[in-house]
């Protein structure tokens, strides 16, 4: 969802209809599922897309990524 921060419409009737707390980011799929947060975000594109690798390939790197 394209929202512009500085003319408010994170916090119109429309965005959030999408997130109550008029926070980003915000997924919106095909078929209408919302996605709110930015982890959760990534962790579905990753499983979608799973290659490469978001949160790393090992333990390391994933324990670096959540670090972040």
């Amino acid at each position: 969802v394209d929202v512009d921060l500085t003319k408010g419409e994170h916090k119109t009737p429309q965005f959030l209809e999408l997130n109550s707390l008029g926070q980003i980011p915000v997924l919106v799929l095909d078929d209408g599922t919302v996605i709110t947060e930015s982890i959760a975000i990534c962790r579905y594109l990753e499983a979608v897309h799973p290659t490469p690798a978001l949160f790393g390939s090992d333990a390391v790197s994933q324990g670096k990524v959540e670090m972040w």
